[in-house]
């Protein structure tokens, strides 16, 4: 990170023509497998051509920090507030994951890899496929009498971004949603991208869950109907004598070798879980949710790499243009 002044400028569009009298704007970027999320606060008596009767309404915030414009988020407003005494109006709203998750289906996707799920779902609503290409069939297998993904078995329906989401934990993959683009790749891995200090940053919060700073165990039970057997699979990464928790999860037609990846899917997850940083920084447009940033000189075993979950970015006329980073540690190396 730098500790160069920073001019930062806003522009708010409203399907497609700049918003006036935007007051601040706030953009909360996650990896949390869910969309992200905007609030805008605009002076009512410029917004009162009631624009906000257009529907969908779509927002796009972009920010410009020393010229450098970046589009933040693009989605549609989802409630609008309005005080009329106060002469303001806040509106809230998601970006374009929320057309997957709004969007019911009680498909079974069969004989179809991951990817090619992921592409239609994308291109159905409207959205550009950044696909990265997978081979294994995860939809029903006649062969072997095996269903994966009979959703109706259990309800009959669930949402397209439902389905994303399983499909991408099976692969081990992230899916998000950026701008207009639908992404669908590996996990993020690879060196830091950015140093965090504390002398950097107007506020710092360092936090261990001391009931996982040992490692944890995974337990996966689920039902062979092929092979018409119980099946365990297993995932640990205890430290010798930590006396760690164990969870046990439950889940319908998993093969032992499928129980047993996602047992350390599911530990990958949980050990995430084990150190936190939180800071407070002044805004700036480089880091992404996602990105691995390094946390340095905090004088204590804090100090290392985590990746970045949250990243909340606001910007107005009293406190200027600041964010706060939310960054968890990375994985155990699962057993």
């Amino acid at each position: 990170m730098g500790s160069e002044v920073r001019q930062a400028q806003l522009i708010v569009l409203a399907n497609g023509t700049v918003l006036p009298g935007v007051l601040s704007a706030e953009v909360r970027c996650n990896a949390y497998l869910s969309a992200n999320r905007f609030a805008l606060c605009v002076a009512y008596s410029v917004a009162g051509a009631n624009f906000w009767s257009e529907l969908p309404l779509q927002i796009e915030v972009q920010i410009g920090v020393n010229g450098a414009w970046q589009s933040l988020i693009v989605g549609n407003v989802d409630s609008l507030d309005v005080d009329p005494v106060g002469q303001t109006a806040t509106l809230h709203g998601r970006d374009l994951t929320a057309l997957l998750i709004s969007a019911q289906t009680a498909e079974t996707f069969e004989n179809q890899t991951a990817s090619q799920i992921a592409v239609a779902l994308a291109e159905r609503r409207g959205l550009t496929p950044m696909v990265f290409p997978t081979s294994d069939m995860v939809g029903r297998y006649y062969q072997t009498g095996r269903t994966r993904t009979a959703f109706s078995q259990h309800g009959s329906m669930t949402s397209e971004w439902d389905v994303m989401i399983w499909v991408a934990e099976r692969e081990g993959f992230d899916v998000w949603v950026d701008g207009l683009e639908l992404y669908f790749q590996p996990s993020t891995t690879g060196a830091p991208t950015a140093l965090i200090v504390p002398t950097e940053c107007t506020s710092m919060r360092l936090h261990r869950a001391l009931d996982l700073a040992g490692g944890s165990t995974v337990v996966v039970q689920s039902w062979d109907s092929r092979q018409g057997t119980a099946v365990t699979g297993f995932a640990s990464s205890l430290v010798a004598s930590s006396g760690g928790p164990t969870f046990t999860a439950v889940r319908p037609n998993l093969s032992s070798t499928d129980a047993t990846l996602f047992a350390q899917r599911t530990l990958t997850q949980l050990s995430t879980h084990a150190a936190e940083v939180e800071c407070e920084m002044p805004g700036e447009l480089g880091l992404l949710a996602r990105d691995i940033v390094c946390v340095s000189q905090t004088g204590t075993d804090f100090d290392g790499n985590y990746q970045i979950m949250e990243i909340d970015r606001r910007i107005c006329f009293e406190r200027g243009f600041t964010q706060t980073v939310v960054a968890r540690s990375l994985p155990w190396i699962t057993s």
